[in-house]
């Protein structure tokens, strides 16, 4: 059965690659934008929601509220499911990163050097 890479590596980000035996974490380079869309959409469509209730004191406004949650709630869970799949990307990417190490050098990369 191989050996987990990530053994001994914990706290690293899933971003994280292996040189030379030592794990490296790659610069935080998440944009504004990504975060703006990924949480502030869907607290722009909650508050739509809000709004259409206070707007509109009829059973319309109520619809326009559960519209809102539902939107908002499906927005952010299309963001959870995207960030699970891409995590699993990463991971794989992390092994054969580690599986390639391991066959160039002869151990894996969290190992230490055999003298």
């Amino acid at each position: 059965m191989p050996r987990d890479c990530r053994s001994g590596a914990k706290g690293l980000r899933a971003s994280a690659r292996w040189h030379d035996g030592f794990a490296v974490n790659a610069p935080d380079t998440r944009p504004k934008t990504m975060i703006a869309v990924r949480y502030g959409l869907p607290a722009v469509i909650l508050l739509a929601g809000f709004l259409a209730l206070i707007l509109s004191d009829t059973l319309t406004g109520l619809e326009g509220l559960a519209m809102g949650i539902g939107v908002a709630g499906s927005v952010l869970l299309l963001n959870v499911l995207y960030r699970v799949g891409v995590k699993g990307d990463l991971e794989r990417d992390e092994e054969e990163a580690a599986r390639v190490y391991y066959d160039e050098h002869g151990r894996w990369p969290d190992e230490e050097a055999r003298p």
